[in-house]
């Protein structure tokens, strides 16, 4: 039976993605994960909290270390594993160097693909990946980008968020709205792009709505814009939510028009909802998204976002192929299931 030690911060939804299926593996027997607060109840989970002094951003970081050594040394797990390379990443590295315990890195998004510019970061970051005994990344294009730079292609496994697909399913519901956003609101989401092609769709269709679920630093600036564009009546903002199911079951759409990504849940849970998917062409958005399963933004402008978003609202009803796919594709390759079969390969 294996013990696990995990590094990582991320929020609830997230953590469910990436712990159930690796919790129902029959040999593992207990997954610690050393975090700020506990997390969402799932079995053979147990949360080791922080005490309150060290929970402040930057005094966390400096403690975390040392307090996954001495959990090392007093649980004595089989594996570290982290989530988010910068930092979990080069947390269990320093552990796993003064304990000899080996470890495996997740890569959760596409940022970290862009910082390695930095020479002084890929030179640390190199030392993490070659001593990891696993590499997990969130699709194809960041298993080349990772492999084109000399990590060993054999230790990179193309695993990252799963999708509870018995819950994420298409439900009859009343669709009150057209569009949907879910995710942060921060610049990296151009979730102004949306509103602003959504103002141009409008023009025609004055009656439709765009429901945006998320909070970020830009919801201010977001709803000020909309206020601008004479958009109150047609954009709703929800604001963060735990569960968001019910909102991708009243819409038609989703929609996003971020700079970078990784391989966002949110967009799986709205495939597996059987929704009609426009997001950008970035990072690993391609490894499910394509002309039979959604709808890609190649250059990320407006005019683009707009057609699309115009196009899959006037052809709503012609497109239950596509809607099938997506659901299909996250079926076969983002399922729970899937997930378990993988992470059974790579420990075993």
């Amino acid at each position: 039976m294996i013990n696990i030690l995990v590094s990582a911060q991320m929020r609830k939804g997230t953590f469910e993605a990436k712990f159930i299926p690796l919790s129902k593996l029959s040999k593992i027997n207990k997954i610690y994960i050393l975090r700020k607060e506990k997390g969402p109840l799932i079995d053979k989970v147990e949360y080791l909290v922080l005490p309150k002094i060290y929970q402040l951003k930057f005094v966390s970081i400096f403690f975390i270390p040392f307090y996954l050594y001495f959990y090392s040394q007093k649980l004595k797990p089989d594996l570290l594993l982290s989530y988010h390379f910068i930092p979990h990443a080069f947390f269990v590295y320093i552990i796993s160097n003064l304990s000899g315990i080996p470890y495996i890195v997740c890569q959760t998004g596409g940022k970290i693909q862009n910082q390695v510019k930095s020479r002084l970061l890929w030179f640390f970051l190199r030392k993490v990946l070659n001593k990891a005994s696993s590499i997990n990344v969130p699709g194809h294009q960041s298993k080349e980008f990772w492999s084109d730079r000399g990590i060993n292609s054999k230790k990179i496994n193309i695993l990252h968020s799963t999708i509870d697909i018995n819950y994420f399913k298409p439900e009859p519901k009343p669709e009150l709205y057209d569009f949907l956003y879910i995710g942060s609101l921060t610049e990296r989401k151009n979730v102004h792009k949306i509103i602003l092609s959504f103002h141009e769709i409008v023009k025609s269709y004055p009656g439709i709505k765009l429901a945006i679920v998320g909070d970020g630093e830009l919801k201010e600036k977001l709803e000020e814009l909309t206020s601008e564009l004479g958009l109150t009546k047609n954009v709703i903002f929800l604001g963060y939510q735990i569960d968001v199911k019910k909102y991708l079951l009243e819409s038609k759409i989703f929609v996003m028009a971020s700079k970078t990504e990784g391989l966002p849940v949110a967009l799986m849970e709205a495939m597996a909802c059987e929704k009609i998917v426009i997001a950008p062409n970035v990072d690993n958005i391609p490894s499910v998204l394509n002309e039979n399963t959604g709808f890609l933004i190649t250059k990320n402008k407006i005019s683009e976002l707009t057609n699309k978003m115009q196009y899959a609202y006037e052809s709503y009803h012609l497109l239950n192929s596509i809607k099938i796919n997506a659901r299909n594709k996250i079926v076969a390759e983002y399922s729970y299931n899937y997930a378990e079969q993988k992470w059974d390969s790579i420990l075993w």
